[in-house]
């Protein structure tokens, strides 16, 4: 590409419509990756539940909430990362609705990051839900 190439405004508008795109696109991978682990979570702990009941082995109990728990954290850090990009791509459109005189995200009034407290907390309360399973499936069973 030549330096002295300014884009077009049609170049930024296709840009806009790419990077919009792409924000909605990480946006729904970020449900989906947490949807997916979050069921997966689900079938998990019944399972455990259901060994607990029946006295399955502490040490199987244990190796599954293993898995329960790098799911959870593996989420948990997936969609951090896909957060990052969705924010950054957002962040171009910002960029290029100053430069277009366009306002669909910039009149937008929110705080960004407001929903984050809240799912840190169920991802924790899934976390201390697998110790627990760990700890209760290594007591004492009559």
């Amino acid at each position: 590409m030549n330096q002295d190439h300014h884009p077009t405004p049609e170049d930024l508008r296709v840009e806009y419509q790419a990077s919009q795109s792409s924000a909605e696109h990480h946006d729904q991978l970020v449900w989906t990756v947490t949807s997916v682990l979050w069921a997966a979570n689900l079938v998990l702990l019944g399972f455990v539940l259901d060994g607990l009941y029946n006295k399955l082995s502490p040490l199987l109990i244990t190796l599954v909430a293993i898995v329960g728990i790098i799911m959870t954290v593996s989420s948990w850090r997936f969609c951090s990362l896909l957060r990052t990009i969705k924010i950054q791509k957002y962040q171009r459109c910002i960029q290029l609705e100053e430069i277009l005189g366009l306002q669909q995200h910039r009149g937008l009034r929110y705080r960004p990051g407001a929903h984050q407290p809240y799912f840190n907390s169920v991802m924790v309360a899934v976390l201390v839900i697998w110790a627990i399973v760990v700890a209760y499936g290594w007591c004492p069973r009559q």
